[in-house]
């Protein structure tokens, strides 16, 4: 866990630190054995040592090091580097076509800031690829897949709680950035939910004609 956050903080990433501290509070909420102090106090006291280990490297780029994560927060005029105005536009685009969006990677054209491909928000991202009707059939797959995956995770703590939890991460981080539409942090989102569906029960009770039941 330091190690991480060292790493992270050094990047002069912010998103890390709140996608970290988003999935011990989802955790905490979903999984009983993450509320012992033990358990939430080491990853808190992981994100503190990461951060004073990064205060202390060199920043090889002026966008690095935890002095950033700190000025960028702090006294930077624009806290949110752009994702207010990036919000504003998809919002006026989905606007306009709110039942089935404008399709893949349309944003450059209808919704244009410096050339991004995505809103830094997953909600927004699929409203306007997809507009409404595509949202509602991504809640439903998602609602699906928490009825089914959270009494697994209760069941195998130690097995499944860790998959959960960077998938928590990953949803936290997808609210202001693109964890869940760049390819790398998507595969390992996918991964994580094929490791957590694997251990679904079937729910079918074996036939009494069935030999092996």
């Amino acid at each position: 866990m330091t190690l991480g956050a060292t790493f992270a903080l050094w990047t002069g990433s912010r998103g890390a630190v709140v996608g970290v501290l988003g999935a011990l509070v989802i955790g905490l909420i979903v999984i009983p054995g993450i509320r012992r102090p033990i358990v939430w106090g080491s990853a808190l006291v992981g994100l503190v040592g990461g951060f004073l280990i990064a205060s202390q490297l060199p920043a090889s780029g002026p966008w690095m090091g935890a002095g950033r994560t700190v000025t960028q927060t702090v006294e930077s005029q624009d806290v949110s580097s752009g994702r207010t105005q990036i919000w504003k536009n998809a919002i006026g685009a989905i606007s306009h076509r709110p039942i089935f969006g404008y399709g893949e990677n349309q944003m450059a054209t209808v919704a244009p800031f410096h050339g991004l491909g995505q809103t830094h928000n997953v909600i927004l991202q699929i409203l306007l690829a997809w507009g409404t009707v595509g949202l509602a059939c991504v809640a439903v797959l998602a609602i699906w897949f928490l009825i089914r995956s959270v009494p697994a995770v209760r069941r195998d703590t130690a097995g499944l709680a860790p998959p959960f939890m960077v998938m928590a991460a990953l949803t936290t981080l997808s609210a202001f950035d693109g964890s869940l539409f760049h390819v790398v942090p998507l595969s390992l989102f996918a991964a994580c939910a094929g490791l957590i569906a694997s251990s679904w029960t079937s729910g079918i009770r074996p036939s009494r004609t069935d030999p092996e039941a």
